[in-house]
Parts: structure tokens; C-alpha cells; sequence
């Protein structure tokens, strides 16, 4: 009886469904990324943290639940991506805000992108 009582919190909550814990990606883009709308960002759970450009390519920082999210956001924006990566810790966080781009770029892991450009 003590083991279904315990057992009863993880239920509701694998049925409720956990908060979607959101990742850090970073893509290289052509150009300025269109300005999307406030409604867009929210409906895809979208952040764009930073955009900069550094070694004359131009990157955006993003926040996303997963990379669906991505595809669908840079699909309505109508802008396709060169590469993705994906971001092992903040990117405005303690650790990383305070270093140089050039540093921060180290922090990234080249990912697979099948909505990047070829």
C-alpha cells in the first residue's frame, strides 16, 4: 500500500506531462533574421537571446524546446539557416557572458540540421 502511494505522484505526473525544459542552439544565418512576431515566439516557445556577427558570418542565439521548434519558427520567418549547433551551457550565463565571442564559439557542438541549407 506505502509503494502505490508513492508511486501515485509519478503517475499524474508522466500523464500530466513535465514542463519542457528548453535548449540553447546557435545558427548561422544569412543576413539579419527577419523580426517575427511576439505571438510567433510565444506560440513555438521561442527566445532569441543574441545575434552578432563575427568573422562575417552572422549568427542568432535562440532558446527552444527542441529543434521542431526551430524548423517551425525559421520556416513562418522564411529564413533558412547554414548550420546548427547546440550549446553545452548559458549563453548569458555566469560562465560564458563574460568571455569573448570567439571563447563563447568554443562552447558549441556542431549539430545535424535537416532545415539548414545544404
Amino acid at each position: 500500500m506505502f509503494q502505490q502511494i508513492l508511486a501515485a505522484p509519478a503517475v499524474v505526473a508522466v500523464l500530466l506531462g513535465a514542463p519542457a525544459l528548453a535548449d540553447q542552439y546557435v545558427l548561422q544565418i544569412d543576413g539579419n533574421l527577419a523580426v517575427a512576431s511576439v505571438g510567433l515566439r510565444s506560440i513555438l516557445q521561442i527566445d532569441e537571446i543574441d545575434a552578432f556577427t563575427l568573422g562575417g558570418n552572422d549568427y542568432v542565439v535562440v532558446e527552444a524546446p527542441d529543434e521542431g521548434y526551430l524548423e517551425a519558427y525559421f520556416h513562418a520567418a522564411r529564413h533558412t539557416p547554414r548550420t546548427l549547433s547546440t550549446l553545452d551551457t548559458d549563453w548569458d550565463g555566469p560562465g560564458l557572458a563574460g568571455l569573448a565571442l570567439e571563447r563563447r564559439m568554443l562552447f558549441m557542438t556542431p549539430a545535424d540540421c535537416g532545415f539548414c541549407a545544404p
